[in-house]
């Protein structure tokens, strides 16, 4: 639990410093006070990236420096924690003393949404992979490292097939399926069966009821063949690069793979298919909660929940359903709304409550 937390040249926060005694904050303010800023600050000091811009921009622009300091409760014991960056470097302290980015966030995490993330995830399949990412990279190592992998061979791809799309614009010959594109196309493949696997897992934890997760290759793959091996899967992947390859070279890049891939939420119905705006609203944090609760079982640990202005974009009998004092006192919960009277009465009367205005 975070028990206070100090601002230094942090958006709009020259010098701030805020306490909390409860594990539901709410904090009250019209936009442009800072409500966003204060939940940034938390999410960066727990992931140590920002949740909506570059890391570059988070600091004031008339400087070239920021700190963030925050004072943790943890079975008892309580720690300040920092990061803090000037000119050179950004760096991490625990109580005063330098220490490793794996040390400094080996019990931190947090989860934050906010409109403008919900309506991304609605309309965007590369930002649906991007959140799929972000959520396995925090709780499974291994997937970074095959995503990383798996990026750099998609690159030296891209560059081979941007070589052949121009020598087949000059000359009007298709280049043939020589060795070096085979190369790249096997090793793709067999680092794009290994994500399809860890994702599909991943989503297949992400359930409740009336409530799924659907995986949505650029395969197509059957039902069956998702439980295929990674060789089987890898084998596949190689045989669509080859019946890709035409299209590949007259687009100038790979149309099959992890990196084209997307997901779906299914509840009675197919929501992006057929849900009202309300209900793929309601479905998006319905995801963002099981999320969470995933991100609880692999670490350990509850990872501080923050809303930003979600009632905003909520009627009462929906903001009802989803802001409930036994899922918010489960771990420390920020709420950042422009009124009151958007969060229900029975989180108020257990939070405490900080008017920024």
């Amino acid at each position: 639990m975070i028990k206070s937390l100090k601002l230094l040249n942090f958006r709009q926060f020259k010098k701030r410093v805020f306490e909390f005694n409860k594990n539901i904050i709410v904090v009250i303010g019209k936009n442009t006070r800072g409500k966003s800023s204060l939940l940034e600050a938390i999410y960066y000091l727990t992931t140590g990236n920002s949740p909506w811009s570059e890391n570059k921009d988070i600091f004031n622009i008339d400087d070239n420096y920021f700190r963030i300091e925050a004072l943790v409760e943890e079975e008892g014991h309580e720690n300040t924690f920092a990061i803090y960056r000037d000119d050179a470097k950004r760096n991490y302290q625990i109580d005063g003393k330098n220490t490793s980015t794996t040390r400094f966030f080996k019990r931190f995490g947090a989860t934050i949404f906010s409109p403008e993330q919900i309506e991304i995830l609605l309309i965007s399949p590369s930002k649906r992979r991007e959140f799929l990412d972000d959520s396995l990279k925090r709780i499974d190592p291994i997937y970074k490292e095959q995503l990383d992998k798996y990026k750099k061979l998609l690159r030296h791809r891209n560059s081979y097939i941007k070589k052949l799309s121009k020598n087949f614009y000059e000359t009007g010959v298709i280049p043939p399926y020589d060795n070096q594109i085979k190369y790249w196309s096997e090793e793709l493949g067999k680092v794009s069966a290994r994500l399809l696997q860890i994702r599909n897992e991943y989503l297949h934890m992400l359930k409740d009821e009336d409530f799924r997760m659907e995986y949505i290759s650029s395969l197509e793959l059957e039902t069956f063949e998702e439980l295929m091996t990674p060789e089987s899967l890898a084998k596949m992947y190689s045989e669509a690069f080859v019946k890709s390859f035409k299209k590949d070279v007259a687009l100038s890049h790979t149309n099959i793979g992890a990196h084209r891939d997307d997901w779906n939420i299914i509840t009675s119905k197919d929501v992006k298919r057929f849900g009202s705006r309300g209900e793929k609203r309601l479905a998006i944090i319905k995801l963002m909660y099981l999320t969470h609760k995933v991100y609880t079982q692999k670490k350990g640990f509850k990872p501080i929940l923050m809303l930003d202005d979600i009632p905003s974009e909520l009627d009462d009998d929906n903001i009802k359903k989803i802001f409930k004092s036994e899922i918010f006192n489960e771990q420390q919960t920020f709420i950042t709304a422009i009124r009151e009277d958007e969060i229900p009465e029975e989180i108020i009367s257990q939070a405490q409550v900080i008017y920024l205005d």
